[in-house]
């Protein structure tokens, strides 16, 4: 057997490498080829004892797995083309778990076959599934020798899509084979079902989701019945856009009701919403099909773990490697759902079990290398990244972790005893002490008041660079919306020296992931997601009003609609929200859940729930037996949000008109915009307007388009009576400042009017922002016996990247370049009440200021962000892509983030 395992790519390498053996270039001259081809379709669709091989194949994608198995083998026995039957006998077969049979029955078949490749390759599939790999090898050196011994003798497409299958797996290029074997079946003969099938596997397999879309469409256009392709473009879209994903779900249940790897995909999804009921009743429908199903039993294995059901989950186990007991891809599956749901240590246990089966099994190592940056063992999963991108170039994950680690080479690491602060060096000095001070505050806090001590220091990773960021987080760039991330004993986030946080005090961010750090360690990583959240953004208020997620006329509305979840289904609204918006309502809801329970209960008894978390017990029994049923408390909250919300808004209403109401799509996100004030109103008086926000707000905006100012200020100071925290802009504030600019004299300069003191006294819950402060410091004149500039501009110092704050404090930029990077402006003087004319005269004031996205920022995105983010052809951007290209991700955790910045909907 030495001979058969040192197998080699033999004449398969000399296809791929000769420019004398252009695969395409042979059928064009070879017209007796053409022929052949054009037989093979013609016999294909010969009536066999009165059944026809499109109708076997038509009760294949129908579901009618039993009844298409008869008609294919009837069909086997009475033709001499035994290869297109035998295909469909197979599918028919594996459909219904009988893979043992199948395989005995495709070994025979192509023991006896002498003219094709395609049987032996089926023969080789059924074999793999089995773990008969002795067979494997042997028909691959027998194939090899085949294909060696004829060089023009398999030229048909359907022994081309063969060849590229076997050359992939042998170890060929994937892009040399997709080049010399994928693509030019395509362009020649479109109609071959195992194209499609091959090409969007492959693509798949290297995480370019956007070649993979490509295919898998070309092939729904050839096969419009055929629910494998409409699977294809679902797992496609399912870690990018969920609406669209439940979309091709649809058509393909549509379909084919009972198929198997569409029900999986639909499992997979769920399990990322914490749906464990609904996730069984999916694998009970499964089980019926195929009571075999290694993927079904995986999933099994990972809800009795997720259950704290130990027994049986290694009954499932066992049960998904009867059929083969080295299949890899079961627990590859298990510790990816593990560690999906943050549970990184067990994850990576499975990992190493999997690894243990089959010790090349790539995607368990970069699957074990990402959970081990996740744990902070940097060191060996690093070495793992590396080891992936040295085997295969074309890995995407491997290859963008190898290009970060990089640039972490250069980063600065600032430490105490609780803490380890990693920071571009450039930045360090600006950040690094700020964050090490703010975080060792949280520490105080936050384990004295949740009991719970990290056994080692918690490392901080700074990312000047999103594109860093997101690789770091998610192996992927091109992610938006993400802030920081908290892993455990790791923690990411973006500097606010990125775009990502020109708007977001990353002060707050730091505690709401620290807050993450405690909580999950206190729970043994066993807490649902929205009592995570919610815990992380009511810690956030408690430490400064401005921080934590604040309520907004737009959650008003979605109150009114009824948009309100569940507690019992809260997680379902950050996975698969309404529209990317009603993520951030998620966090909002999460933390009022969080704050009904503490102000009605008191601190103990969160104490006791986190502790029968940490003991495995789940979410809705640890409920009732520390508060009430989860129906109770549904019910007692929203009275109780009620009336919370009624204090803040007195007799407004927030319900936008039902006719103008946006479609939304049951699997996900809306299927069109719902921006604020998407249509006008009408320009409306005073006298005429409601006590409806959204028509108030419109006409004030109107007068003063109008410079109506009287008629304006009257409508903002109706709302500003009663709505008591106004956020977003425009807001009735903003108005009234616009109606005082309008009206005073630049001659006299006077700062505000006299409701300027509404400005100044905007709650202080509105600094977290920038809009709600950078109007009013820029609307009103500069006056001497005034400090207004210098208190307004306090906020923004939160943000030492930005510099126009500093100038209007007295300083000309909070920044300067020196020889050894970025220091603070040494000519600032934080309570000298200057303001911006003089200040400009200061002496040394810079030629050049560092705001926020300079170019040396953008000079850091790594090459990742260029070859491995939304590439067409495995590193290559020259192919056209006929629909919109979706954020490449293999894997995505459950991340627990701090506030949302809603991105474009990705389609």
């Amino acid at each position: 057997m030495g001979q058969v395992v040192c197998l080699k790519l033999g004449a398969c390498e000399k296809r791929l490498e000769g420019d004398d053996v252009s695969m395409i270039s042979r059928i064009e001259r070879t017209t007796l080829i053409r022929v052949l081809a054009m037989g093979w379709i013609w016999i294909a669709g010969v009536s066999v004892n009165g059944q026809s091989l499109d109708e076997v194949w038509r009760q294949i994608n129908r579901g009618e797995y039993p009844e298409a198995e008869r008609q294919a083998l009837s069909g086997l026995r009475s033709t001499r083309e035994e290869a297109p039957w035998a295909e469909a006998a197979v599918t028919a077969m594996l459909a219904q778990g009988k893979d043992k049979e199948a395989a005995a029955n495709a070994i025979s078949w192509a023991r006896y076959d002498r003219r094709g490749l395609r049987l032996r390759w089926l023969a080789v599939e059924t074999a793999k599934r089995i773990g008969d790999e002795d067979t494997v090898q042997m028909i691959l050196f027998e194939m090899n020798q085949r294909v060696s011994r004829s060089r023009s003798g398999f030229e048909t497409p359907e022994d081309l899509v063969v060849i590229g299958k076997m050359a992939l797996e042998l170890g060929a290029d994937a892009k040399l084979v997709m080049k010399n074997f994928f693509e030019p079946v395509r362009e020649k003969s479109p109609a071959v079902r195992s194209l499609y099938l091959a090409a969007g596997e492959l693509s798949v397999a290297k995480g370019d989701f956007a070649l993979a879309s490509k295919w898998y469409q070309w092939g729904d256009e050839e096969f419009p019945a055929d629910p494998e392709m409409a699977l294809g473009l679902a797992r496609c879209f399912a870690e990018s856009d969920a609406a669209q994903a439940g979309i091709w779900i649809e058509k393909a249940l549509e379909r084919n009701p009972g198929h198997v790897g569409t029900k999986l995909l639909l499992v997979d999804m769920m399990l990322n919403s914490e749906s464990l009921s609904k996730s069984l009743e999916l694998l009970d429908e499964i089980e019926e099909v195929n009571p075999l199903c290694p993927e079904m039993w995986a999933y099994r294995a990972a809800i009795a773990h997720l259950q704290n059901d130990p027994d049986k989950e290694e009954v499932c186990r066992k049960k998904g490697l009867e059929l083969n007991p080295l299949n890899a891809r079961v627990p590859y599956v298990i510790g990816m759902k593990l560690s999906q749901q943050y549970r990184f240590r067990e994850g990576s246990n499975y990992q190493r079990m999997a690894l243990a089966m089959q010790p090349n099994f790539l995607p368990s190592k970069t699957q074990l290398a990402q959970d081990l940056l996740r744990l902070g063992k940097n060191d060996e999963g690093w070495k793992l990244a590396e080891e992936v991108h040295q085997k295969d170039g074309y890995d995407v994950t491997a290859f963008n972790l190898t290009s970060l680690k990089e640039n972490l080479e250069s980063y600065v690491v600032r430490t105490n005893a609780h803490f380890i602060v990693r920071v571009d060096a450039r930045e360090a000095d600006i950040l690094a002490d700020r964050a090490l001070e703010i975080l060792e505050i949280a520490y105080e806090n936050l384990t004295t008041r949740f009991g719970w001590v990290p056994p080692e220091p918690t490392s901080i990773e700074i990312f000047s660079s999103t594109a860093d960021f997101e690789v770091r987080t998610f192996g992927m760039p091109n992610i938006p919306g993400y802030l920081g991330v908290c892993f455990g004993p790791v923690i990411t986030a973006n500097s606010p020296s990125t775009t990502r946080m020109q708007s977001v005090n990353w002060e707050s961010v730091l505690w709401h992931e620290f807050c993450h750090t405690v909580t999950l360690g206190a729970t043994r990583n066993r807490m649902p997601r929205w009592l995570s959240e919610g815990l992380s953004v009511f810690e956030e208020t408690q430490a400064n009003p401005a921080w934590g997620i604040q309520l907004k006329p737009q959650f008003l509305q979605w109150i009114e609609d009824g948009d309100l979840l569940p507690v019992s289904e809260l997680t379902s609204g950050f996975m698969n929200p309404k529209t990317p918006a009603h993520i951030e309502f998620a966090y909002y809801q999460s933390s009022m859940v969080v704050k009904y329970l503490l102000e009605n209960y008191g601190d103990e008894l969160m104490a006791d729930l986190l502790k029968d978390l940490s003991r495995g017990m789940e979410i809705n029994d640890a409920l009732e037996k520390n508060y009430q049923s989860v129906d109770r408390i549904d019910r007692d909250f929203t009275q109780w949000l009620g009336s919370e919300l009624k204090l803040i808004t007195g007799s407004l209403t927030f319900a936008r008109n039902p006719a103008r109401s946006n479609p939304i799509n049951p699997f996900g996100a809306s299927t069109s915009k719902n921006p604020l004030l998407e249509e006008s109103i009408p320009s409306m008086r005073v006298e005429d307007t409601s006590n409806n926000y959204w028509t108030l707000i419109s006409a004030a905006m109107k007068h003063l388009e109008a410079d109506e100012l009287d008629a304006a200020e009257a409508i903002a100071q109706k709302i500003t009576s009663q709505y008591k925290q106004p956020r977003e802009m425009p807001n009735p504030l903003w108005i009234l400042a616009e109606v005082q600019r309008k009206r005073q004299n630049p001659e006299k300069k006077e700062r505000f009017s006299t409701n300027g003191h509404k400005l100044k006294s905007c709650p202080s819950t509105s600094i977290n922002g920038s809009s709600n402060w950078l109007n009013p410091v820029r609307i009103g004149p500069l006056s001497k016996n005034s400090v207004g500039n210098n208190s307004l501009s306090i906020p923004f110092l939160s943000n030492p990247i930005k510099n126009w704050p500093w100038r209007m404090r007295g300083c000309p930029t909070s920044l300067r370049h020196t020889s050894t990077g970025i220091k603070p402006c040494p000519w600032h003087h934080p309570e000298r009440p200057t303001f911006i004319t003089k200040c400009l005269n200061c002496p040394g004031y810079p030629t050049r200021i560092v705001p926020m996205g300079t170019s040396w920022n953008r000079s850091r995105m790594p090459r990742a962000t260029a070859r491995h983010s939304r590439s067409s052809g495995f590193g290559t951007n020259n192919l056209k892509i006929k629909i919109k290209t979706m954020v490449n991700r293999r894997f995505i955790p459950r991340v627990y983030h701090s506030q949302w910045l809603v991105p474009t909907p990705i389609r």
